[in-house]
């Protein structure tokens, strides 16, 4: 029994607009609107609690002579890494038309179909040079 009676002392006088033991239960709206009460209710007692909190240690610290760089450090500046270069993009090394290839990769379907009618794939180089190479 006494741990009931501490139980009861424990929790914020707060009882709700309608008692459920005597009237009907509550529709939808009427819970939102309980809901929305005991939030605005909660959020205020929660702010109320840091302001107690942040006084009570501000004017211990100040009893002390600490200041508020003593109780919170400064973080470290992190260093800043430098960045890689961006690679250079891979140029086209077949072209037909808007048609491109890298030579990398697989074969697209448009130079395999080339190559099946009879063209070859040296026609569609966009430096000739590399044909020499």
């Amino acid at each position: 029994m006494a741990t009931s009676a501490r139980r009861r002392k424990a929790e914020p006088d707060v009882k709700p607009e309608t008692a459920q033991d005597e009237q009907e239960p509550m529709t939808v709206l009427e819970l939102n609107a309980e809901i929305e009460r005991l939030t605005v209710l909660r959020d205020s007692m929660i702010q109320g609690a840091r302001n107690e909190f942040i006084e009570r240690i501000r004017s211990e610290a100040q009893g002390l002579g600490l200041s508020l760089e003593d109780l919170v450090p400064k973080a470290p500046v992190k260093a800043v890494k430098a960045t890689k270069p961006g690679k250079a993009p891979i140029s086209v090394k077949f072209r037909d038309g808007d048609r491109t290839w890298t030579g990398r990769g697989r074969l697209p379907t448009w130079l395999s179909q080339m190559e099946a009618t009879g063209r070859k794939r040296d026609e569609f180089l966009v430096d000739k040079g590399l044909l020499a190479a």
